[in-house]
């Protein structure tokens, strides 16, 4: 999750709470924008952007498709945590 942490560094004035965001995400890699502003004590628009950054960044990927009720997933964390569990064929 290093590499991760580094990609976020480089977005300049929006990294404080990127990594604010990223660490909130780490704790509960499937949540939501609301549970995100309230944890963290930040606006829902701030958390937004910040999913949005790290959405572009192919960090999390939002899982709903709806415009309300979002869901994100820390897809390579729970890849990681996923890894040599799956059955043999």
């Amino acid at each position: 999750m290093e590499e991760d942490r580094q990609e976020i560094a480089k977005l300049g004035r929006r990294a404080g709470t990127a990594h604010r965001v990223h660490t909130w995400i780490c704790r509960r890699p499937i949540t939501t924008i609301q549970a995100i502003a309230q944890g963290l004590n930040v606006s829902e628009p701030t958390t937004i952007r910040c999913l949005h950054e790290l959405t572009r960044l192919g960090l999390v990927r939002e899982t709903t498709g709806l415009r309300r009720n979002r869901r994100y997933r820390y897809e390579r964390y729970l890849a990681a945590l996923n890894e040599g569990t799956q059955q043999p064929a």
